[in-house]
């Protein structure tokens, strides 16, 4: 995606190390407007798509995983904790 090959750019030209990243990407995103987002995913082929999306919904899932007091056990098995 050539818009990750661009921030990855940008970010090594300011950063020397990992610890920025998620505050750089999260300042990058939030001074793009909707349509400037779009642009970008317009731009993605389908497995970018897949993976963008797959991404999110697997953190989102996780999130809302330990918000339940959902957790996964040794055995890959959902259990649910709440008493």
């Amino acid at each position: 995606m050539k818009f990750a090959d661009h921030l990855l750019q940008l970010y090594i030209r300011h950063f020397n190390d990992k610890d920025s990243l998620e505050v750089f990407i999260h300042s990058v995103l939030e001074q793009m407007d909707h349509e400037e987002l779009m642009k970008v995913l317009n731009k993605c082929n389908k497995e970018e798509l897949e993976e963008i999306l797959g991404s999110y919904l697997r953190n989102n899932l996780e999130h809302k995983f330990n918000y339940l007091g959902i957790h996964v056990n040794n055995d890959n098995q959902l259990s649910n904790n709440i008493q």
